[in-house]
Parts: C-alpha cells; structure tokens; sequence
C-alpha cells in the first residue's frame, strides 16, 4: 500500500513544494530519525548519503496517480534539478488525512522537518546528513573532502550522468545502426550488459520511439501476468490484445478481462497500454533456448526517465532476473541492486 508520508512532507513544506529528490529523501529520513514519525521507509547508504527505494516508488505512484507534481528546473551550475510540489487532488489528499484521527500529529512532525531543513542549501543539508550519520555513508561517490565546497556544488547535481552510484556494471556491448525496413526512419541499438548474467537492448528509432527489451527464462508469462495486473500504471480496462495457440486471430479488449482467458501454456502474444499513453508493454513466447521476450516502448514526445525505470524495475526484477535474487526477498534485492542498475540505462535510453 502506497504509504501518504510523501503527500504530508509537501503540504508541510508550503506551496513551493520540495525543490530536489535529494533534499525529499534526506527531509524524510530526518523524519524517521528525529521526530515521532513512524519508520516507514529502509534507507541504505547511497552516493549522496542515506536513501530509500520505496520512497521513491511511493512518490512515483502519487505522481502517477496525479497528486504530485514532478518538474524539471536548472539549478546555479546549469544542471537540472526535479522538483516536486502538490497537485490540487494532493491538496484535497492533505486535507482530508488532517481530519483523520492521529494526522494531526504527523502532520507536526514532518513540520518540524521541514521547517528545520527545508530551506537549507542542499551542500549544508548533506552536510548536516553526513556529520550526525556517517553510517550512511559508505557507499557515496561524493569527494568528502570537497563537500562544502560551495564550488563543488554541481556534485549535486539531480541528472549528472558523471555519478554513476553504488552501480557502475553497465557496459555497452556494441552499438549498430541502420534504418528500419519498409520505412524511412533510422534506428540505434546499443546491446548492454547489467551485472554479471542479465543484458538488454536499448532501440532508438527515428526521433519517434525508444524500447528497452530483454529476454527472460522460459516459461515467464506467469510472472508477467502477475505484474501487469500489480502495475499501478496499467489501469483494468487498458486496451489490450492477444494472440493464443487456439487462433491465429488477433484478440481485442480490456487488460484483465484478456489476462484472465490464458495462462503461460496458451498465450504467444500479449500487448498493454499504461494510462496516459506513458508506455506500452508486451510479451512474446520464445521459441527454443531464445527465451521469452519483454518489451518496454515509449513514444519519444512522452519518454519520461522515472516511469521508464520504475517500469523497468517492475517487470525486469519479475520476469528475467529470479536466478539471481532467490536468496532474498524481491523487495530488499530490488532495493540493492536492480533499481540503481536501470536508472542507468534509462538514462542512456533517453539521454
């Protein structure tokens, strides 16, 4: 369940909302570790200090849901920062927790956060992180020594592809272009591989698309299934089509209803829309050792970096890297290790 501790740290923070996704990671981690408020959120050591992947996760669904607001703004050194502020739903959101019994009291809580920290220059806030939890910071890129450095500040950079994090396995291993056939467009691939076992292929297409796919043990349908029907983004009535060992003709309908006529022994296609046009997904059964296909597809007007990774970590960490991640829950393996992985490749995808 979508936890609504991101809603109340932006209707604390006043209508200039949270200026950066580092400053909103360290406000609420803050909150766990000096107020009252309740420890909802895992936080590891990360290349800026402490973080936490549902929290992120959480705050992209509130932005999928439309109750945040997520904009880009260039900050003093020319890079650009995300910043995130409430829609008028996530106002009425606020509004109605603060009538809940026991709101009023968290709603307190993160006020002190905020009001403490919130308008502080991000180097001091990192630096005030750092000095009262060097626990969390074993794992960061940051120059320690040059942090407060006010001329080192594009190391804070929200969307600097020079700080690679925790995880810097992503190799490109070839790149080909060519154009499409039977139209006149061209296209890029870049062949990746992530980590030691799991590759994808990034396709650029014109100035029209971009995938990422990837294939995955065979059978994978199951796993696929249970993700397209957990993904916030595939509404129920998503148009959706299908074809199945029984036909060779093409099926048309709603997401669950198709979902609910095939299993892994009878599906060979399955196709699905996110809401807003934000992305397509699909299936393909595999033949022989090639394994099953899974495809993420983003029209190149609405390639957005964050639904893409959040996508990517959905049904990647489902559906092609089991093998790997057996030892653990899918949760913690996720937090350690794919979500980083695929913030780098999205932002090959669409850089």
């Amino acid at each position: 369940m979508t936890s609504p501790l991101p809603i109340v740290y932006l209707h604390t923070s006043g209508t200039q909302g949270i200026s950066g996704s580092i400053r909103f990671q360290k406000l609420v981690f803050l909150g766990q570790k000096e107020s009252d408020l309740p420890e909802r959120y895992r936080f590891i050591p990360y290349k800026f200090g402490p973080y936490s992947y549902q929290l992120e996760r959480d705050i992209e669904s509130w932005i999928n849901s439309g109750h945040i607001r997520r904009s880009r703004t260039r900050n003093e050194v020319g890079n650009y920062r995300i910043d995130y502020s409430l829609t008028p739903d996530g106002i009425q959101v606020a509004k109605t927790l603060l009538k809940k019994d026991g709101f009023n009291k968290v709603f307190e809580e993160a006020n002190k956060i905020t009001s403490a920290h919130g308008e502080k220059r991000l180097s001091n806030l990192i630096k005030y992180v750092y000095g009262n939890y060097s626990e969390y910071t074993d794992e960061s890129t940051l120059d320690i020594e040059r942090i407060f450095d006010e001329s080192t500040t594009s190391q804070f950079a929200e969307q600097d592809e020079s700080q690679v994090g925790p995880f810097d396995q992503i190799k490109k291993i070839s790149e080909e272009e060519g154009k499409v056939a039977g139209i006149d467009k061209d296209f890029t691939r870049q062949s990746l591989e992530i980590g030691a076992k799991f590759r994808a292929i990034l396709e650029r297409i014109g100035g029209d698309s971009l995938s990422i796919y990837w294939r995955s043990s065979s059978p994978s349908f199951d796993s696929f299934k249970q993700v397209v029907q957990n993904d916030t983004a595939v509404p129920e009535d998503a148009p959706s089509e299908m074809r199945t060992r029984e036909s060779d003709e093409w099926i048309h309908g709603k997401c669950d209803e198709l979902l609910d006529m095939v299993n892994s022994d009878t599906c060979l296609f399955f196709r699905t829309e996110a809401k807003n046009g934000q992305y397509t997904v699909t299936w393909e059964s595999g033949n022989g050792d090639s394994g099953d296909e899974i495809t993420i597809h983003m029209t190149e007007n609405q390639a957005d970096y964050g639904k893409l990774r959040a996508a990517l970590v959905q049904y990647a960490t489902a559906t092609a890297l089991d093998s790997d991640i057996s030892s653990v829950s899918r949760l913690d393996a996720t937090d350690d290790m794919i979500s980083e992985s695929f913030r780098q490749t999205a932002k090959l995808a669409i850089s």
